[in-house]
């Protein structure tokens, strides 16, 4: 019975690690995939073994930024379905994945990623400001979500200067 369990169990983490996780329907002109909920912690672990998986530069470089877009996604999502509570902790989840992906490019001097993260963060600002159009200006929640555009531009000016 417990082997029956433990096969179970590491027959789930290898199909999850390997690419057989729910998948994301498209959506128009906000994150490019829609989720239904937030990333649970095992989700989180699940993306991060994933991340070790991937040996070249560009290969993390684009799943960092496809771990980007989730984390858009996910804020667009409590703020759709109005999840007040979960506004200011997504919001900073996307700024901690947002600047590990900038940090990441520059540090390996990744200039192929550069323009592609460039476009992925002027059109993630442009879907932030639009969630941050939802709350009152000066409110927690507007902060929260001005803190990310105020990033996002600072982002936008450090791969600016990669060459």
């Amino acid at each position: 019975m417990v082997n029956k369990m433990k096969r179970f169990i590491f027959t789930v983490l290898v199909l999850s690690v390997f690419g057989l996780s729910p998948v994301m329907a498209a959506q128009e002109s906000t994150a490019n995939f829609k989720v239904s909920h937030i990333a649970s912690p095992f989700e989180k672990i699940i993306e991060k073994i994933r991340l070790k998986f991937k040996y070249n530069n560009n290969d993390k470089a684009d799943y960092l930024r496809y771990i980007l877009e989730n984390r858009l996604a996910e804020l667009v999502y409590v703020v759709s379905v109005s999840k007040i509570d979960d506004i200011e902790t997504t919001a900073s989840r996307y700024n901690t994945y947002e600047l590990s992906v900038v940090n990441f490019i520059v540090q390996t001097n990744l200039v192929s990623q550069r323009d592609k993260l460039i476009a992925d963060l002027e059109r993630h600002r442009q879907v932030i400001e639009k969630l941050q159009e939802n709350f009152k200006f000066e409110s927690g929640w507007w902060l929260a979500i001005q803190h990310d555009i105020n990033s996002i531009k600072d982002s936008l000016v450090r791969l600016e200067s990669l060459r």
